[in-house]
C-alpha cells in the first residue's frame, strides 16, 4: 500500500485502516502478531462500542486468521482486547474471539462467559479444551472444524447455537443438561 494512500496502511505486512484502529488482513506465514493498543475494531467490527450482552453480533475472524498462526499478542494498554496465552479476548476477557490454529490444548480463561462465531474455526491441531464452568454460549461455528477435537465437556446450562460444535471426532464429548 502506498504511504499516501488515504484509506489503508501497511505496518509490518498486516492491513490496517488509515489511523490504524482497524486491523483489516493479515496475510499467511506470519506465526504471530501484535494488536496495538490503537486498534479497537477488527475486520470491520467495532469493538469499543459494541454491547456484547447483545444477542450474537456477525464477526468472522477469517481475514485475521492463517494456519501457521501460532500466537496473536495484544498491547497490555489496548482499551478493547487482550490476551491470554496468545489467545484473542475481549478487555474483560467475557468473550473469546480466535483462537489461533496452531494451538493445540487450551485452558479458556476462567472469566469467559462466550465462545465467539468461529473462535476455534480451523482450529485442525486442537485436541482437548477446557471450559469455565460460568461459560453461558457457543456461537454458532464455534469449533467448526476442529478434526482433531478429541476432549471437550460442556459445563452445565451453556447454549450451544446452531452448527457450534462440527466435524469431530470427539470421544469424550460430556454435555451436562
Amino acid at each position: 500500500v502506498d504511504k499516501d494512500n488515504p484509506y489503508y496502511s501497511v505496518v509490518d505486512g498486516i492491513l490496517y485502516n488509515k489511523d490504524q484502529t482497524g486491523l483489516i488482513f493479515v496475510p499467511g506465514g506470519k506465526t504471530e502478531y501484535n494488536i496495538s493498543a490503537k486498534v479497537v475494531s477488527l475486520f470491520g467490527v467495532n469493538f469499543a462500542d459494541m454491547n456484547l450482552d447483545s444477542a450474537s453480533f456477525w464477526f468472522h475472524p477469517h481475514p485475521l486468521v492463517n494456519s501457521v498462526l501460532q500466537n496473536i499478542m495484544v498491547a497490555p494498554d489496548n482499551p478493547v482486547f487482550t490476551s491470554v496465552n496468545g489467545v484473542l479476548y475481549t478487555k474483560d476477557k467475557s468473550m473469546l474471539l480466535i483462537c489461533p490454529p496452531k494451538k493445540k490444548n487450551l485452558v479458556v480463561a476462567e472469566e469467559t462467559k462466550v465462545i465467539g462465531i468461529d473462535a476455534f474455526s480451523g482450529c485442525e491441531e486442537l485436541v482437548s479444551v477446557s471450559l469455565p464452568d460460568g461459560l453461558e454460549k457457543i456461537c454458532m461455528d464455534g469449533f467448526s472444524d476442529c478434526t482433531n477435537l478429541k476432549e471437550i465437556e460442556i459445563p452445565e446450562n451453556t447454549k450451544l447455537e446452531y452448527d457450534s460444535i462440527t466435524k469431530k471426532d470427539i470421544t469424550l464429548l460430556k454435555v451436562h443438561a
